[in-house]
């Protein structure tokens, strides 16, 4: 723990159910840094991310209101290392230094950070502990074609572009199965929830 706050990192692949968990934080009055949340505001119009992005790209990269256009940026990109991880170093870098600023100045504890890519990352080592939501991979399947309408290949296909399941469990501190109903669901975070305060009271 740094400064006496307990900060936990929560991430899992697409269909685990990270999501469902960090609303039911938040329902119980936690702070919870969304790292998607920040990558989508840091390349609204005249945010400094999205300047970087066209002084890298060119202006091909907006739409016609002025915003990103995150199929065009994505195009420009595919196939090409060096675009991406260019992409990467303007985005994840702002990114990091906004979740940083909100873990260093919390307002809960523990205080938690949503990061989809979080082990990929290395944000771990700016963490206490990491909860990891996870489900057997055809209930993850099911979730995303019945949430998004995506067809079968393209999920199977993003999940393997993701790191293997079985090395994030050997990472993660916590491991939050979700493949029960909800209210087993909120129970299981509910007691992570009174141990983590349990662990600080000593």
């Amino acid at each position: 723990m740094r400064g006496g706050v307990m900060r936990i990192g929560i991430t899992g692949g697409i269909g685990s159910g990270k999501s469902t968990v960090t609303g039911h934080i938040i329902d119980r009055g936690y702070q919870v840094l969304d790292a998607d949340k920040i990558a989508r505001q840091i390349v609204l119009p005249g945010e400094p991310a999205l300047a970087r992005l066209i002084e890298a790209f060119g202006p091909g990269i907006l739409g016609k209101d002025g915003a990103l256009d995150r199929k065009k940026l994505a195009a420009l990109t595919f196939g090409d290392p060096e675009s991406v991880k260019l992409m990467n170093d303007i985005m994840h870098g702002e990114i990091y230094d906004i979740m940083m600023d909100g873990l260093l100045h919390p307002e809960s504890d523990p205080v938690f950070a949503d990061v989809p890519l979080l082990f990929e990352t290395g944000f771990e080592k700016d963490l206490d502990k990491v909860w990891l939501v996870t489900a057997p991979v055809e209930i993850r399947i099911k979730r995303v074609e019945q949430r998004d309408g995506e067809p079968r290949d393209h999920i199977v296909a993003r999940m393997k572009s993701q790191m293997p399941e079985e090395e994030r469990m050997k990472k993660a501190d916590v491991i939050i199965e979700n493949d029960r109903p909800l209210e087993e669901l909120y129970s299981k975070v509910d007691a992570l929830l009174e141990e983590t305060h349990e662990n600080n009271r000593k």
